[in-house]
């Protein structure tokens, strides 16, 4: 069960805790994965030719 206002126990000063705060980040990434997959799938069966996309990719860490 997904409560995003819950019962607040012990949280930061906005008033969402750890908790809730990766609960809702899971579900986001989730459903953004299945969309991403719908939409690769809908643009292979187009047959839409992949174009060059440039990529700058920076390591901080």
């Amino acid at each position: 069960m997904l409560t995003i206002f819950g019962p607040q126990n012990s949280g930061f000063c906005d008033g969402i805790s750890r908790r809730s705060f990766l609960r809702i980040g899971a579900l986001g990434v989730g459903a953004g994965a299945l969309t991403l997959a719908d939409v690769m799938r809908a643009e292979a069966a187009a047959g839409n030719a992949a174009r060059h996309k440039a990529v700058i990719h920076i390591f901080l860490g």
